[in-house]
This record gives structure tokens, sequence and C-alpha cells, in this order.
């Protein structure tokens, strides 16, 4: 009797922390449903914007102006391994929140959260 009391006050412990890092698992997302201006995933087609070969993606046709003249603009950092990433050439990862984060593979997203 006294076992299953452990066991049950184990699992209530557990349980919070097994919902938490659910919530922080990231799902894979493509390009095109990336605002990479504003970093959040959008259900519709995003407007390309050809750049030195790249293409990024915005909310608005107007955003490609913003990537050609602010190049950090363009460039994020992968929250695994810290290295500086195309958002262009990314791996992108939608949290729930939408919010996209941006990674430089498929280890680095599946990685998260470190």
């Amino acid at each position: 009797m006294f076992s299953i009391l452990i066991f049950g006050l184990g699992l209530s412990f557990l349980f919070p922390y097994w919902v938490m890092r659910q919530r922080l698992k990231l799902v894979k997302v493509e390009a095109l449903s990336v605002c990479m201006l504003d970093d959040v995933y959008t259900p519709f087609k995003n407007h390309p914007s050809q750049i030195n070969g790249s293409t990024y993606y915005c909310c608005y046709e107007e955003c490609g102006e913003h990537f050609a003249e602010k190049g950090m603009s363009r460039f994020a950092q992968d929250p695994i391994s810290g290295a500086t990433v195309n958002k262009a050439n990314a791996v992108y990862g939608r949290a729930q929140n939408g919010r996209i984060l941006y990674f430089e593979n498929e280890e680095d997203l599946a990685a998260y959260p470190p």
C-alpha cells in the first residue's frame, strides 16, 4: 500500500514536467510558412524575396526591401549550437505560440529544448 502511494506521488511530480516538455517541443515547418522578418509561423504562403541567390519569405511584399537593406535580418542564432544561420537555409521549428526558431540542421532541432 505504501509503495503504491509513493509511486503515485512520484507520478504526480513527473506529470507536470512531462507536460511542460511537450509544450516546449517544436514542430518542423516549411520555409513558405515562415515570416522571416517577424520570426513567426503563418498558416498561408508568404511572399518570396530573392536576395543574393537565397529566397526569404515574409508576410508582406515590402519586406523584401528590408531584407536587402538590413543584412542582419537575414540571419539568426541556432539556440543549440550558437552558430549564426542564414534564415533562407535553416531548419525551421515552430513553438506552440507560433514563434519560429532557426536551426542549422535537423539534429539541433531534435535536441531542442536543451
